[in-house]
């Protein structure tokens, strides 16, 4: 469950932390969940959104699934479309299997592992190689409200739309990217990479009330307030005896970031 660090200001978590805040982003809240490590548009209440992509690349060796979802709130979870990169199944031995699942969660955060599947992409078996940059976008319509799940080998010509779900009238205020670990309680070895992420965008909707209502463009997910996560072992704020494991290393040129194991 996503909870936010409580703490005299910005500063003084991410010294709690012993994080950097990223370049060009607008970190507002600090969090920590078990779920997840990477970075969640804040919310304001007035934005939403109507996709979230990124091009990911899995490190060789890495034991984190790769993620990107739309939620509808930062506070309270909602409803919510997922694509993955996930790690060592039967189908896809030694590599990450894409795959992807829709459901509503009580708290902010992924989905959980049972709701991802290749159901929600037609059974398709895609399997992505550690070392393979690999492009995933969830995408909302709002004139056929559904989302849908598109991946590829790039970003630009070389995608498919591999499956789609009826959503029903939904504001996507809180999407999220970034690597959850697999093995809990086994921790990754201290500062070994696990998921780096380049082109990490947005599509900001004009109009969220309006079914037609257009959108503002693609633009960068640095551009926005952001509740930057990291990853510990109960779930809750990062103390000496509950470190963060899975730890985004702030944002860098090409709005890209990286997922490593907390040194």
């Amino acid at each position: 469950m996503l909870r936010r660090i409580l703490a005299a200001g910005l500063a003084s978590a991410a010294v709690i932390l012993g994080l950097a805040l990223p370049a060009g982003a607008t970190v507002t809240t600090v969090a920590a969940t078990p779920d997840l490590a990477g970075y969640q548009v804040a919310g304001n209440g007035l934005r939403a959104y109507n996709d979230a992509r990124a091009t990911f690349t899995e490190a060789p060796g890495s034991t984190s699934n790769a993620a990107v979802y739309l939620q509808e709130s930062v506070n309270t979870g909602g409803f919510t479309a997922e694509l993955a990169l996930v790690r060592g199944t039967a189908a896809c031995p030694g590599m990450y299997e894409l795959q992807a699942g829709t459901g509503t969660v009580a708290a902010p955060g992924p989905l959980p592992a049972a709701a991802l599947s290749t159901a929600g992409l037609g059974g398709t078996v895609t399997c992505v190689p550690a070392g393979q940059p690999y492009y995933l976008e969830v995408h909302y319509s709002t004139l056929l409200r559904t989302a849908a799940f598109v991946a590829g080998r790039s970003e630009f010509g070389d995608t498919n739309t591999l499956g789609q779900v009826v959503a029903g009238f939904r504001l996507f205020r809180a999407p999220a990217l970034g690597a959850h670990y697999t093995s809990l309680p086994v921790l990754p070895s201290v500062s070994a990479p696990q998921v780096s992420l380049t082109r990490v965008g947005l599509t900001l909707l004009l109009d969220p009330t309006a079914r037609r209502g257009g959108t503002s463009g693609r633009i960068g997910f640095a551009s926005q307030s952001l509740t930057e996560v990291v990853a510990t072992p109960s779930g809750g704020p990062v103390t000496v005896a509950n470190r963060a494991y899975l730890v985004p290393s702030g944002f860098g040129a090409g709005s890209s970031f990286s997922v490593v194991a907390a040194p």
